[in-house]
C-alpha cells in the first residue's frame, strides 16, 4: 500500500514508477504494486547471496552501488 500511496500522492501511474530497494519484502511490494523494482546489494546488512534472492523475489535488476545507476 506505502507504493501504491506514494505514486498516487504524486500523480504517476504504478507501472511507470521504478523502485530501489533493498529488502525482499520491499521488492514483493513494489512488484504486487505494479512497479519495475531495481535490488540493491551494496548495504552492510546484505549478505554473500543476497543478488540472488532479491532476484528470485521479482528484482528487474540488481546493482551493488547506487553508481551503477543510470537514469534515463
Amino acid at each position: 500500500d506505502v507504493f501504491l500511496h506514494a505514486a498516487d500522492a504524486i500523480s504517476i501511474r504504478p507501472e511507470a514508477c521504478m523502485v530501489i530497494e533493498d529488502s525482499l519484502n520491499g521488492v514483493v511490494a513494489a512488484k504486487r504494486a505494479g512497479m519495475k523494482v531495481i535490488g540493491l546489494t551494496g548495504n552492510d546488512h546484505c549478505l554473500t547471496g543476497h543478488r540472488e534472492k532479491l532476484l528470485s523475489v521479482g528484482a528487474d535488476s540488481v546493482v551493488d552501488h547506487f553508481e551503477e545507476l543510470v537514469i534515463t
